[in-house]
Order: structure tokens, then C-alpha cells, then sequence
């Protein structure tokens, strides 16, 4: 489905590589999250994968990209219209209607779809997220949470198999925040979905895979106790990062997805007095 070798990176003017000898597949539905500091090279993978870079934000790029058998370097992001759909962690640049209603039948009309069937399509994503309540609202009224909303399903009204999240959880406020996260959670059942995030409350209990990379290069997947060494370094929850200690230090015998669930951990080690920190 995806499939990427020794893929580098280079912005025009710049001396070294944003990202260097990438190596990555992704074969399976699912939730990807792909995480790491600031500058570590997440934006600039997102806008590689569908194709962004070198068409629309101009870069010297090495080595094979194939996202659903199309090489988004050579052919462009207009080749993986109605396949793989972004959404950017500023929608406001990217939400191009006046009202929320426009603005979820745009992709369908620029894609050529027939009149008849777009509706349902509309209905179904208004639905799923339910954002019955903004469909007829101005999108210049909305806030950054509910244009998020708006750019998920614009996203998801063409039927992409895969859909690319760049830091789209950056701006919301704690409600949307947690809204958000279980719509992808539903989601993510049927399609795959890709979030490159270095903010991790409530992702790291519904994620299928985490890929960490460090100065433009994956340097560890896994699941959450494969991947716990390099997560310490990463703006991780406090709760979690608690965790993996009290897990190196075998007070745990696991690595808890949620704060409910560590809490139980920790109840249950004090109670039968297995650790002393």
C-alpha cells in the first residue's frame, strides 16, 4: 500500500537533509503514528507522501515513494486525488469556502463526481463526525477544533483509503481534543490512517503501530513497550512516561495505553507492595 526506500530530502538552499534513508512500509488498515521532536522531519514525510514535495513546496528528493501504486515524486498530488486525502494542522489555510456545506461538496465536484450520489456522501461523513450542527454554518465563524472537523470530512466525503493527519491535533481545545481522537479511533477500522504528532495523550491507546523518527530518520516501530526507550525523549504524557520507568524497573509488568489503566497498575503494585521507588 505504502512503500518507501532510502528516501531523502533536501529543501532548496539548505545544506544538509531533512529527511535521510527513510525506510518505511505500510501494508495493512489501521492507525499509524508516526512521532518525534519538533524538526525531526514528521511534516516534511507527510507532504512527501502525497506528493506536496517537490510539486507545491520545491525539494531535491532520492530514492522510491509508491503510496497505492503511485509515485506521488514523479506524478504529483493530483494522481492520489480521491485515494489519499491530508489534513493540516492549520485548516484555515487549507478550507477554501465560505459556508461548511460548500465546503464538503467541493471535493466531490472537483473530482467529477454525479450529482446523485454526493449527497449520501456528504451525509454519511456529517454523520460519522457529528458536525450535524455546523452544516450550515459559515466556516469563517467556526473554530480551529470544528475546522478540523470540517477538513476531516471534506477528507473522508471522496473515499480515500488513506488518510494523512499532520499534527492535526495541535490546536484543539481538551473537548474537541478527545472528540477528535475517538472519530479516528472509529475510523481507522476501515480505512489507514497516518498521524504524525508529538503530542501523544490518547493516541497511544488506540494506535496499531508507532514509528519514531530523530533527526530525519526512523529509528524505532513497535508497539508501545518496543518503542519505549525513544519515547522518553518525545512531549509524551506524564503519566506514561511514569510508566516506562516503573516498567524498566519491573514495578509494572506493562506499559498502561491510558491514564485509568495505569492507575490500576499502580493501585495494584502498592497493594501487593511489589515496588519501592
Amino acid at each position: 500500500m505504502i512503500e518507501l526506500k532510502n528516501l531523502w530530502v533536501r529543501y532548496q538552499n539548505q545544506d544538509s537533509y531533512t529527511l535521510r534513508g527513510i525506510n518505511l512500509e505500510i501494508r495493512d488498515r489501521g492507525l499509524y503514528l508516526i512521532v518525534g521532536k519538533t524538526g525531526c522531519g514528521k511534516t516534511t514525510l507527510a507532504r512527501t507522501l502525497v506528493g506536496f514535495i517537490p510539486h507545491i513546496f520545491y525539494a531535491e528528493v532520492k530514492g522510491k515513494v509508491e503510496v497505492l501504486g503511485v509515485d506521488p515524486i514523479s506524478e504529483g498530488p493530483y494522481a492520489l486525488a480521491g485515494k489519499v486525502a491530508y489534513v493540516a494542522q492549520n485548516p484555515e489555510l487549507f478550507v477554501t469556502s465560505i459556508t461548511v456545506e460548500e465546503e464538503l461538496y467541493q471535493p466531490l465536484i472537483n473530482l467529477g463526481f454525479k450529482p446523485e450520489g454526493m449527497s449520501e456522501r456528504v451525509r454519511q461523513a456529517v454523520k460519522m463526525l457529528g458536525i450535524d450542527d455546523l452544516y450550515d454554518k459559515s466556516t469563517l465563524t467556526l473554530s480551529a477544533g470544528q475546522l478540523q472537523l470540517v477538513s476531516l470530512a471534506s477528507a473522508m466525503v471522496t473515499g480515500a483509503e488513506v488518510l494523512i493527519l499532520d499534527e492535526p491535533l495541535s490546536r484543539l481545545d481538551p473537548d474537541n481534543y478527545i472528540n477528535f481522537v475517538e472519530i479516528l479511533k472509529k475510523i481507522s477500522v476501515t480505512k489507514t490512517i497516518i498521524v504524525f504528532e508529538h503530542h501523544l495523550d490518547y493516541l497511544i491507546d488506540i494506535a496499531d503501530d508507532i514509528i519514531v523518527m530523530s533527526e530525519g530518520r526512523i529509528v524505532a516501530r513497535g508497539k508501545v513497550e518496543e518503542v519505549a526507550d525513544f519515547l522518553v525523549e518525545i512531549n509524551i504524557p506524564d503519566f506514561l512516561e511514569y510508566a516506562i520507568i516503573l516498567w524498566k524497573r519491573g514495578c509494572i509488568d506493562r506499559i498502561p495505553r491510558n491514564l485509568d489503566e495505569f492507575l490500576v497498575l499502580i493501585r495494584d503494585a502498592a497493594k501487593h507492595r511489589e515496588c519501592v521507588v
